[in-house]
């Protein structure tokens, strides 16, 4: 049956289904009875390039599964080796798996270096992300993950950037300038996933956790360094098209009942025409319930400040 071509188009009519409504979990299940074929299978010699056919649609599919899998040194081989087969598939946010992932970690130091870590992958890989043949004229471009890791490092710096930098490097840059527009968006995904990786947890920008707080009587999500309102998240979650995104939802319902059902100071101003005053110390009242430095403390520290400036 696998032998057939008609095998091959049908798997990759499933992987396209799974990037686009983000089933993980079908994935999961046809990369393991992918694997256990060609596992057991002798297709690696009788027939090497369907072999190959197949191991790449495998390494698909456990990119799309990437959250049934708890090894970050296998985890980083996989991006570092194999990040070609990210930019072929529309849908998928490979930093949005690398996130989740990391919140199964509760120490902020262990994820800085697990980032450091897969940082290290990319600075060090060979595997070539644009090919040659294509820019004549360029002699010098950067061809493999590893040497668009050092022209990012030689044009924005190793340090985290400014919008502003960001946006002229990718816009201005003379060897991102003359790339083909599919080759712009392979760099353009390799720089955002760089740049994200470079934040620390231990900062409000790069903490991976949504923080939950209620102000004014309204549910705000704090994350990655910024206050949206729930109604937003909310918003989105409705109007996606097809099949329920069931990761958004249950995300939602999750940070519901993180929320702390507050009594009396709790509600936190709910009453119209409360002064600034009292919303403050209820704030104040509020924030001492968390440690100190912490993320949520110093959201709502920074909401208090915004008061205090009125």
């Amino acid at each position: 049956m696998v032998e057939k071509k008609i095998t091959i188009e049908e798997l990759k009519s499933q992987i396209k289904s799974y990037d686009e409504y983000d089933d993980f979990k079908g994935a999961y299940g046809a990369y393991k009875e992918l694997k256990k074929y060609l596992d057991e299978s002798d297709l690696r010699f009788s027939n090497p390039e369907l072999f190959k056919q197949f191991f790449n649609l495998l390494t698909k599919l456990k990119f799309l599964s990437l959250n049934y899998f708890d090894n970050w040194e296998e985890i980083g081989d996989l991006i570092s080796k194999h990040l070609d087969k990210v930019f072929e598939l529309e849908h998928f946010d490979l930093w949005n798996k690398i996130e989740t992932n990391l919140l199964s970690t509760d120490d902020m130091d262990e994820r800085d270096q697990i980032k450091k870590g897969l940082i290290k992958k990319l600075s060090e890989s060979d595997k070539v992300i644009i090919n040659k043949i294509g820019y004549p004229q360029k002699s010098n471009l950067p061809l493999t993950i590893g040497d668009w890791i050092k022209d990012i490092n030689v044009n924005v710096g190793y340090k985290n950037t400014s919008s502003f930098e960001k946006t002229k490097y990718l816009t201005n840059s003379s060897n991102i300038i003359v790339l083909k527009n599919e080759d712009k968006r392979k760099i353009k995904i390799l720089f955002d996933l760089y740049e994200k990786l470079k934040l620390s947890s231990k900062t409000p920008q790069g903490y991976e956790d949504e923080v939950p707080i209620e102000i004014d009587g309204e549910l705000y999500i704090f994350r990655r360094g910024m206050m949206e309102p729930l109604k937003n998240i909310l918003k989105y979650t409705k109007d996606l098209s097809g099949p329920p995104k069931t990761q958004e939802e249950k995300k939602i319902d999750e940070l519901k009942e993180r929320l702390p059902q507050e009594e009396g100071v709790g509600k936190m101003a709910i009453e119209e025409g409360i002064s600034d005053t009292q919303k403050i110390d209820e704030l104040k009242t509020i924030a001492n319930r968390y440690k100190d430095n912490s993320l949520q403390r110093r959201a709502i520290e920074e909401e208090i400040r915004k008061l205090e400036r009125k």
